[in-house]
This record gives C-alpha cells, sequence and structure tokens, in this order.
C-alpha cells in the first residue's frame, strides 16, 4: 500500500514539473485589453510609483490623457509597431509607460526579448526587479536610444516579486515614442526539479513518521 501510494505521489509531482515546465509566459500572447490585472501580468504608469491602466479600449490601455500607454496592433504596420505586436508609450511630463510581471514562483527564471526600434523617437529602456518591500535592482537599462535593444536574465525570484519593462521618453521628448516590447519569461530546469525534489522530501519525511 506505501508503495502504491510514494507512485501515485511521484506520479502527481511529475505530472506538476511537467505543467510548470510547460509554463511560458508571453507579453504578446497573454495581452489582455478587458483585464488589468491579468493573470501575473499589469499594465501600468510611473505616475506614484506604479499606478494601473484603467483608461481602454479594443487595443490600448491609457491613462485618462491617452498619453502614457500599452497598445497590441490589431491591424496593419502602424506607427513603427507590426501586426500583432504589443508597444508602450511614455507621456508628455515623464510619466513611463510599465509592463509588469509578478512572479507566482520561486527559483531561477529566463527572461527574453526586445525593446524594439518602434517609431522615430528616442526612448529610455528599462528592467527592474523589486523584491517583497526592499528597493528595486535596476537589472537592464539603456538610456535615449532609437534603435531595438536586447535583453537575455535568469534572475533569481521570489513569489510576489515583480519585474517591470519599462519606456520612457528620450532627450527629444515623447512624441513618435512607441516601442514594440516582444518578452517570454519561463522557468530555468533547475527551478522545476528544485520543486520536484523538495515534494520528494515531504513525502519521506511524512512517511518516517
Amino acid at each position: 500500500m506505501q508503495a502504491r501510494t510514494m507512485f501515485v505521489a511521484v506520479a502527481v509531482m511529475l505530472l506538476a514539473v511537467g505543467t510548470a515546465q510547460a509554463k511560458i509566459w508571453s507579453l504578446q500572447d497573454d495581452f489582455s485589453t478587458t483585464s488589468n490585472p491579468n493573470g501575473d501580468w499589469s499594465y501600468g504608469h510611473s505616475d506614484n510609483g506604479f499606478t494601473l491602466y484603467t483608461t481602454h479600449n479594443s487595443s490600448t490601455w491609457s491613462t485618462s490623457s491617452n498619453e502614457a500607454c500599452i497598445w497590441k496592433n490589431l491591424g496593419g504596420t502602424n506607427l513603427g509597431v507590426l501586426p500583432g505586436e504589443v508597444a508602450l508609450h511614455p507621456a508628455l511630463h515623464g510619466e513611463q509607460s510599465i509592463a509588469r510581471w509578478t512572479s507566482p514562483l520561486v527559483g531561477s527564471i529566463t527572461v527574453t526579448g526586445t525593446f524594439g526600434a518602434g517609431d522615430t523617437g528616442k526612448v529610455d529602456t528599462l528592467i527592474y526587479l523589486t523584491s517583497g518591500v526592499g528597493a528595486p535592482q535596476l537589472l537592464f537599462s539603456v538610456y535615449d536610444t532609437p534603435i531595438s535593444q536586447p535583453f537575455n536574465l535568469t534572475p533569481l525570484v521570489g513569489v510576489g516579486d515583480r519585474l517591470d519593462f519599462i519606456v520612457g521618453r528620450g532627450t527629444d521628448g515623447y512624441a513618435s515614442d512607441n516601442t514594440p516590447l516582444a518578452l517570454t519569461i519561463t522557468p530555468e530546469p533547475a527551478t522545476l526539479s528544485l520543486l520536484a525534489l523538495g515534494g520528494l522530501t515531504a513525502l519521506g519525511l511524512r512517511k518516517r513518521k
């Protein structure tokens, strides 16, 4: 009976690990124009730290003044943004546009993507990691750039940690600053192995009692 219980428990844990391994977060594929927050994603701007966008239509979340925004191109190429791409645009008075991912797991993740060239303006491109109530940690920054900026990061995260992907205006103002953001987040294999090992260890301790 104990062997059967152990077999079932291991099978369940392997299934859970396989499900976690299959989980890939994609800003483009996961984007919603009806929900904010949207699962582990939220869309906002830098007024008072981080403020959720509340104004939206069929393709865009924005401030009430429609200056800072994040939007998905549902039509043809527009303002340097290709069909299907998600783009961020900062505001006149310096408010940055932010795509935020909140971690549901503990461990190492791979964060890959590109801040695209988009429209003709210069922008600041930034990625911050914030753990708990600690100070934000700058993971990536390129300032005043008119060209594409790729990134490939492997930070350690805990449940509730936030990754902020930020577009701010450059020295040429905020006009023509639509910036596509291609972004995927994937758990590292070691993180999944630790999840399975932890489950097996806990099961073994239960059996000894």
